[in-house]
């Protein structure tokens, strides 16, 4: 049986020169810093603080429902994601999803779900070189004999073996993936 132990890891190093530039709106800050690396080297570092992003996986009795494709000006074509949206306070996550997933699934009842459940209740850090954010899921499963609006569905898939391997076939949003992933192991989803 494999051990596994914390790795320590090293305290930052470099030290922060100066704030170069900084553009706020409600959505993303761009940043401009000035730091000094552990061997005494000026670097100018850019960066872009996102508000956090929350995929909601829609479960209905044992298939996954996927909202019409969106296009994605970053990559510059739509894309087959399940429903999600930027998070500006993650006080109220369960709230939002139910929200997000309504507006985008084009459920008009007051209770459309019977269970939303978090995938990573404290978000994971998605943190690179130039950007940072946090992201949340969450499997909102509908209300049994809840009929969906076929205009607003992009796609359903079945949850099994091969359903979800259909599914990844087509999803490149890899913050959709780690949320299914998770899901999966969690054993969230049938």
């Amino acid at each position: 049986m494999a051990k596994f132990s914390r790795m320590e890891v090293p305290r930052p190093t470099w030290k922060l020169q100066s704030r170069l530039v900084e553009v706020r709106n409600q959505w993303a800050n761009l940043i401009g810093e000035r730091w000094l690396d552990a061997e005494e080297n000026e670097i100018d570092y850019w960066r872009v603080e996102n508000a956090d992003s929350l995929i909601v996986m829609v479960v209905s009795v044992d298939e996954l429902v996927l909202p019409l494709p969106v296009f994605r000006p970053g990559v510059g074509r739509a894309t087959l994601d399940f429903c999600g949206g930027r998070l500006a306070d993650t006080a109220d996550i369960v709230g939002e999803a139910k929200r997000i997933a309504a507006r985008e699934l084009g459920l008009d009842v007051p209770e459309p779900f019977d269970s939303l459940e978090l995938v990573n209740p404290s978000g994971w850090e998605t943190n690179s070189s130039l950007e940072s954010q946090r992201v949340f899921g969450v499997v909102a499963k509908l209300s049994s004999g809840l009929s969906l609006d076929s205009s607003k569905v992009g796609a359903i898939f079945p949850c099994n073996e091969t359903g979800i391997a259909g599914l990844l076939d087509q999803m490149t949003c890899l913050q959709c993936r780690g949320v299914l992933a998770e899901a999966r192991r969690l054993c969230l989803i049938p």
